[in-house]
């Protein structure tokens, strides 16, 4: 069963929309109304300061730019 799941996603096609940080969201609706609460600023605050902290010593050690992807604000 194993074996088929591997060799059924080798053959899956490319996705019909490249990634980019600039794509439109999918819903269109304040996410306060979807019950969303955004917490990237501070997920980001706690992550630079584990890796200051570390003093690089962390085993999969990437610079901010390389680890956190940027996304475009909604308008």
């Amino acid at each position: 069963m194993l074996a088929g799941c591997l060799l059924a996603s080798a053959c899956a096609s490319k996705p019909l929309v490249p990634f980019s940080t600039e794509t439109p969201p999918l819903m269109l609706a304040p996410t306060s109304y979807a019950g969303i609460v955004d917490k990237r600023g501070r997920f980001r605050e706690i992550y630079c300061a584990v890796l200051d902290g570390s003093g690089g010593s962390v085993p999969d050690y990437r610079s901010r730019d390389a680890a956190l992807t940027r996304v475009a604000r909604a308008a």
